[in-house]
């Protein structure tokens, strides 16, 4: 009934030239299982002819197609699966061609179907998850089987059950049961005779003991005849003799008139001993018999003990002893019979009480499957197997029907996937550019799913070209239409421009309406000017590009900001304005590489990520390769990894190679145009012909006239601009182990332990960190500790980069690839160990704000604050507590000589301390204009401290202005980050005179552009209204720091704002105001909310426009409002933390334990005048 089918597959190539592995195959199944040589070329003919259409047209515009070959050996067919991913076409929907037709017409080829139809008993062809499935089917002519085998085979069901049945029974009754006992059976009756015999002869001879003391025959004839007859059926003849043998007495008397002597013949063969009775076996030729004869002694006791006094032999003949048996056997075989009869009758019954509902069932599920009879027309009873096994085709056939349905849509589905995997690979170029100086080579590869990558290269000019690396987020037909967007607008807007920057936003705007909601494109777009040898660059939201520099064994990972394309932003210019163009020139043998996801997230079977880490130790170890081998190293480094599992994304990478530097060409010009001019050229018509500036011209050639060739080109030799602007991921390594180690150094302090020997005594001008912190949001000491605090880890990486150890070794096996799910998932996994990616704080989504797709939108705008504020770094803690003891001196002096009641000192403002004497309440509100301003040129104009300025510069505490310059954290306190030059004079805290108004109004713009600001304010009509919104419901016992959240956010957004490029001092007005909200939402513990609600009002205020325009004084009075309210907050919140942590308290402490003061009077004086 049901046989376990035979299967093989084999797996090749879809190209010409393995077609012959495909016939051999076939061949040796036909081997194998005995197929006739007319199947099996039937077969080869007609795979051959599918195999032939598949790569011809299936895979027509796929690269790297596989054909599975897939045989189904039955005992009467053989079913050959051809599976292959291409173009679906399905032959059986074909119409049967015209042969009269193709005859006149003189046609040749497209009968490969009529072929397929003619040889083939059955075809099918459907599309299933695994791809498209040919399936071929031949029936056997002849089966090479024994005819007994046949027979079987032609057997019903019912019949073949019968059989076995009846065979199992029979083997049971006979083989089992009756056989060992009819075999046994004469084994068995002798001994029992003989058994029987031997206690008789034993007994005879006890009861003959008397008679033969006495000499009583009579007697002793008696009791032999009385044994025979007791055991006629078995005893032939009983004798009793005396000790000379003389018989005395027998069982038959008339069988001699002598008695005679009794003698046992020599040929008798002592047999056995039964119960001390020996037996024996002989043959009588008196009466030609077999007979056992058994003897036992007469003693003179029963005991068997004293004087022997004869002898009683039995005879027992073996005729006797074998029809017995003879009877026994066939009283055995009758019962036999018997029980067979009676089994073979039961079990045809049964089998055919079992067997007749089955048929009854495969009656019904064909009328069902054939639609003459409802499935609901029949009751069934599902408590016993056979209605369980009803029920099972009752669901199956409810299960099928809806399966029809599900595989219509699947292949509605798998034709659609179709159109997008033909789309995609017709976007994808077919062959790499030429650029001079430049090699460049790509791999993609499909995952099993239609991915959304996508890689070009566009023609800028002559002698530039573009590279696009992309990665679409949606997949299927939509996926794929994106990408013929995004391929036609970036061919369209990268022509004649050189800006990568400018090309992606209006690729951006050419394509954000047709996105729908949710997709977005990441894409990374270079620039190679093989001319003037330079890269430009820009991201919008890929990942980064990788510069691999063998020279030097760095690594760049280079990612200017930008947002993904598509994505839904609150406002349509934001794109633009957060989008970032960077350029580098690179060295000789340089290596970029482009890449999607696709690789760093590539699975094995165990599921671990190929990961970052991985991807870099192959760069690096097959980075002195030329491109093409290059590539074919990480791909077959990847697949090692991998180990073929299938993926679920695309993966995609371009390498381009650096064989040109910028010098060479420049001094090959440069000689060019010497020898063009030399030759009696004019300037002029020479750089036409070379193409050359005249800028470039006399620049260069004003440095041959000073240096010559050889110093030409030592200075475009020295025109390397990422060694000036980028820090290489070694080096970020050590800056990241420094501030895990200690969070609290600034980029002053970090620039000394770098050039320390455990780092490899680098020098880095700490600007450059400075600035490296601020792009990694790692500039204040409040951001690194509040990022190490966050899981207790000790080390942490830049997103998108691996991890390194301090001597640059990649760091493979910190994280098992189960973290690395579950994180991605959203999921936890405990981990002894995981690097932390910067900035990855969780982001609180905005009601009023469209919702974007990547969480860095709102990371970007929530943390562009720390870009712009005015930063400091504070002095060694040497210097500190220098200064700390001299204030401290400082201050007990004055007080003891001031301590007179009328004396009022105002508090110290942020804990500095100041000498207080030169301090007044009154004069605080005069610093507001000229500080201010101060503090705005501050802003755009950071400074660094010099080395060793503290400890060379020495401090007079006993000046105002001095004690100003030194700020004591409190321990709460964040410290400032840029390093101050201890050796510029800063302006006292309260200028004694202040600037006048209109010496002020002087300082700042006194014109501006009306319809710029008109404009402005159009824009952001939306923000303005939420802002209006939030002002009027703002309400201390409502959440108001979710909505202080929100008014920074629509300000971060807001405030950078292209068009306020034109308007300084509407820019500064919005800047002013995110600076004071960012104030309150630090400091939004220390303050009462209610005075945060009647503040933030007056700042939301500040930002209407209202008549600004009429006089620019108000700008300025505006400006200076949001200053006076960012000045009462920050007094407030100084006044709350100093309850809890009072600097006076730390004063008196060390002034007591010191002993600076002996008089109890002057220290209560203190504590009264604080307490005041």
């Amino acid at each position: 009934m049901f046989k376990n089918v035979r299967k093989e597959e084999i797996t090749v190539p879809a190209q010409m030239t393995y077609l012959i592995q495909v016939r051999e195959f076939i061949e040796h199944i036909g081997k194998r299982y005995k197929f006739d040589d007319k199947v099996i070329n039937s077969f080869k003919l007609v795979i051959d002819e599918a195999c032939t259409n598949v790569i011809r047209h299936g895979y027509r515009d796929i690269k790297n197609g596989e054909i599975t070959i897939k045989a189904i050996i039955r005992r009467l067919s053989l079913t050959i699966l051809i599976i292959d991913q291409g173009k679906s076409y399905d032959p059986s929907q074909a119409s049967t061609p015209d042969l009269g037709k193709y005859v006149d017409i003189g046609k040749k080829g497209g009968l490969g179907i009529l072929m397929m139809r003619k040889l083939m008993d059955d075809l099918q062809y459907v599309v299933t998850e695994r791809g498209n499935e040919f399936r071929l089917t031949k029936n056997r002519e002849n089966v090479h089987e024994p005819k007994i085998i046949q027979k079987w085979h032609d057997l019903n069901l019912k019949a073949k059950y019968s059989l076995v049945a009846s065979l199992i029974i029979t083997l049971i009754v006979v083989g089992f049961i009756f056989m060992p006992i009819i075999i046994n059976t004469e084994t068995n009756i002798k001994e029992d005779a003989l058994n029987v015999s031997a206690s008789s002869c034993l007994s005879l001879a006890d009861n003959v003991i008397s008679n033969m003391i006495n000499d009583n025959d009579i007697n002793m004839f008696e009791a032999a005849d009385a044994l025979a007859q007791n055991y006629k059926d078995i005893i032939k003849e009983v004798f009793i003799l005396d000790t000379d043998m003389r018989v005395r007495a027998r069982s038959n008397v008339f069988l001699s008139s002598t008695l005679g002597r009794y003698s046992i013949p020599e040929d008798a063969v002592l047999i056995d001993t039964v119960n001390t009775v020996p037996v024996y076996s002989y043959y009588r030729s008196a009466d030609s018999t077999y007979i056992y004869d058994l003897s036992a002694e007469i003693r003179g006791t029963t005991a068997g003990e004293g004087a022997l006094l004869g002898y009683v032999h039995v005879w027992i003949d073996q005729d006797t002893i074998k029809n017995k048996a003879n009877a026994r056997k066939y009283i055995l075989l009758a019962i036999m019979a018997v029980i067979l009869i009676v089994g073979y009758i039961g079990s045809y019954f049964l089998i055919h009480r079992i067997l007749t509902p089955f048929h009854s069932l495969a009656d019904w599920v064909r009328q069902v499957v054939h639609g003459k009879v409802d499935q609901d027309e029949i009751d069934i009873d599902a408590s016993d197997e056979l209605g369980e096994i009803a029920q099972a085709f009752n669901e199956m056939t409810s299960k099928f029907r809806k399966a029809q349905v599900n595989l219509m849509e699947q292949q509605k589905l798998q034709k659609e996937l179709q159109v997008a995997q033909e789309i995609q690979q017709m976007l994808l170029p077919n062959d790499f550019p030429k650029v001079e100086g430049y090699e460049i080579a790509s791999f993609y590869e499909a995952a099993k799913e239609v991915g959304g990558d996508l890689f070009d290269f566009v023609e800028v000019d002559e002698d530039t070209i573009g590279i696009c690396v992309a990665d679409v987020s949606g997949k299927g037909v939509p996926g794929s239409l994106i990408m013929t967007m995004i391929r036609t607008a970036l061919r369209l807007e990268s022509r004649g421009n050189k800006n990568p920057a400018d090309v992606l936003a209006k690729v951006n705007s050419f394509v954000a309406d047709d996105m729908k909601r949710g997709m977005f494109v990441t894409m990374f777009y270079v620039i190679l000017d093989s001319r003037n040898r330079i890269i430009h660059y820009a991201s919008a939201g890929h990942n980064p590009m990788i510069l691999y520099r063998g020279s030097t064994k760095q690594t760049y990972y280079l990612n200017p900001s930008g947002f993904p394309v598509g994505i839904q932003l609150p406002d349509p210019g934001l794109f633009a304005a957060k989008i970032e163009t960077d350029s580098i020139r690179l060295r000789e043998d340089d290596i970029l590489v482009l890449y999607t996801d696709g690789i760093t997230e590539a699975m094995n079977s165990q599921r671990d990520l190929f990961r970052e880490e991985r991807f870099l130790t192959s760069i690096r170890d097959n980075a002195h390769l030329d491109v093409g081998e290059f590539i074919k190293s990480i791909n077959a480094d990847l697949k090692n990894f991998t180990g073929g599992a299938q993926q679920n994304d695309d993966i995609t990478f371009v390498s381009i190679k650096e064989k040109l530097m910028h010098s060479d060409v420049v001094f090959r010009i440069q000689k060019e145009l010497s020898k063009l001019i030399s030759d009696g050229m004019k300037v002029k018509d020479a750089l036409d012909q070379l193409r050359v500036s005249p800028y470039h011209y006399y620049k260069y050639k004003d440095i041959i006239d000073r240096d010559g060739m050889d110093g030409l080109k030592t200075f475009l030799e020295d025109q390397d601009h990422i060694e000036k602007k980028h820090l290489s991921l070694e080096v970020k390594t050590k800056i990241f182990d420094i501030i895990s180690k200690n969070p609290t150094y600034g980029a002053k302090r970090i620039a000394d332990e770098l050039s320390k020997k455990e780092y490899g005594s680098l020098s880095l001008d700490p600007q450059r960190i400075y600035n490296e912190l601020v792009k990694l949001r790692l500039n204040t000491r409040k951001k690194r500790e509040r990022h190490l605090e966050k899981g207790k880890r000790t080390h942490f990486k830049q997103p998108g980069t691996p991890l390194l150890t301090l001597d640059g070794n990649v760091i493979l096996d910190f994280q098992s690839s189960e973290h690395e799910i579950a994180k991605r998932e959203g999921g936890t996994a405990s981990a002894t160990f995981q690097p932390s990616a910067i900035d990855s704080r969780p982001q609180v989504r905005k009601e009023f704000v469209k919702s974007y797709k990547k969480e860095e939108i709102a990371k970007e705008t929530s943390e562009d604050k720390s870009t712009e504020e005015t930063v400091r770094e504070v002095v060694d803690k040497k210097d500190e507590k220098i200064l700390e003891t001299k204030a401290v001196e400082t201050f007990v002096t004055k007080k003891e000589q001031e301590l007179k009641p009328e004396v009022k000192e105002s508090k110290p403002k942020v804990a500095p301390v100041v000498d207080k004497s030169k301090i007044e309440t009154k004069q605080q509100p005069e610093r507001s204009k000229v500080e201010k301003k101060d503090e705005i040129k501050e802003v755009k104009k950071p400074f660094i401290e010099e080395p060793a300025a503290a400890e060379d510069k020495k401090t007079d505490v006993t000046e105002t202005t001095e004690i100003d310059l030194i700020r004591i954290p409190e321990p709460d306190d964040t410290p400032l980050e840029k390093p101050i030059d201890t050796n510029k004079k800063s302006k006292p805290l309260v200028e004694e005179t202040a600037h006048k108004r209109d010496e002020v109004l002087k300082e700042v713009t006194s014109v501006i552009d009306e319809n710029a600001v008109n404009n402005f304010y159009s824009m952001i009509s939306d923000d303005l209204k939420a802002l209006e919104s939030i002002r009027n419901s703002i309400n201390p016992k409502n959440d108001l720091e979710k909505d202080i959240k929100k008014i920074k956010l629509i300000l971060s957004i807001a405030s950078k704002h292209p068009i306020l490029k034109e308007i300084k001092d509407i820019q500064l007005i919005f800047i002013r105001s995110l600076d004071a909200f960012n104030f309150i939402l630090d400091n939004f513990e220390n303050l009462d909310n209610n005075l945060i609600v009647p503040n933030a009002k007056d700042l939301l205020n500040c930002l209407r426009k209202d008549n600004k325009l009429d006089d620019y004084s108000k700008i300025f009075e505006t400006i200076n409002k949001i200053g006076l309210i960012h000045h009462k907050l920050s007094q407030n919140a100084t006044r709350s933390k100093s309850k809890q942590s009072n600097e006076m308290d730390r004063i008196r402490k060390k002034i007591a334990e010191k002993e600076i003061i002996s008089t109890q009077a002057i220290l209560d004086s203190i504590i009264k005048q604080e307490d005041k």
